[in-house]
């Protein structure tokens, strides 16, 4: 085909059905139909970051390694059902911070068919690290008494950890997915740093803050910030183009 364009033949035959067509300029050989352009780079951007992020899970996993941390922490995962499409979403999450080597715990993981509810909900008091992830429907569940009584036990554990001494009130990551805040938590969870992952673009740098913070690996560490900076699409040094 080539030669041909190069040849500026006016047309070509298809090899199947032997239809004319017209020869395509050469510059135009691979590049995206009119209008599709835009999602094209969009979904390369993706990929780039989604390897942007897998590079730096591997550098996590490596300072880990380094630093002579055998138990991998845990973190509990309180939320709201109802929604199919946010309870996916929860299990997304919860599938990237165990690929991350954390010990994570979800309700439809491990409350199966028999499980002492009560048992089940303890577990937010022995883990390292508790992602609230903030929906409207997680607050009205809180605040509606007749409503699901396991996410009011289970914020009411994590209000009683939000009020002890600061370390340990930092082990409570409120994770913001849908509303404001005012409109997705109870008033203690409200003035906490949070990870804003309302819009789906910002997931990756945000799940990498929370990646670091659950292994306590400061952003003073030059090649953590270099790797955020990367998924994050501002560092030409690490990005994977």
């Amino acid at each position: 085909m080539r030669s041909r364009i190069e040849a500026k033949q006016p047309h070509l035959f298809c090899f199947a059905c032997g239809m004319e067509l017209p020869t395509p300029a050469l510059n135009a050989i691979g590049t995206p139909p009119e209008g599709k352009a835009q999602a094209v780079r969009e979904a390369t951007e993706t990929a780039d970051r989604r390897t942007d992020y897998e590079v730096a899970i591997s550098w996590v996993k490596s300072f880990r390694r380094e630093r002579g941390d055998a138990t991998p922490p845990s973190c509990f995962i309180s939320y709201a059902w109802g929604d199919p499409k946010h309870e996916r979403w929860v299990e997304d999450l919860a599938d990237h911070l165990r690929q991350a080597e954390i010990a994570v715990t979800l309700d439809k993981w491990h409350s199966v068919v028999g499980t002492e509810l009560p048992g089940f909900i303890e577990q937010i008091e022995t883990a390292h690290f508790i992602c609230a992830i903030g929906t409207p429907d997680y607050r009205r569940k809180y605040d509606d008494q007749t409503e699901d009584a396991v996410v009011r036990a289970e914020i009411r554990i994590i209000n009683e950890r939000r009020t002890k001494r600061d370390a340990l009130a930092r082990t409570v990551l409120p994770v913001l997915r849908g509303g404001s805040p005012e409109q997705s938590y109870p008033p203690l969870l409200r003035t906490a740093v949070r990870a804003d992952m309302r819009n789906d673009r910002d997931f990756l740098p945000r799940l990498f803050e929370l990646v670091l913070t659950i292994h306590r690996i400061s952003l003073e560490e030059p090649m953590a910030r270099q790797h955020r900076a990367a998924i994050a699409g501002d560092d030409p040094r690490l990005a994977a183009r």
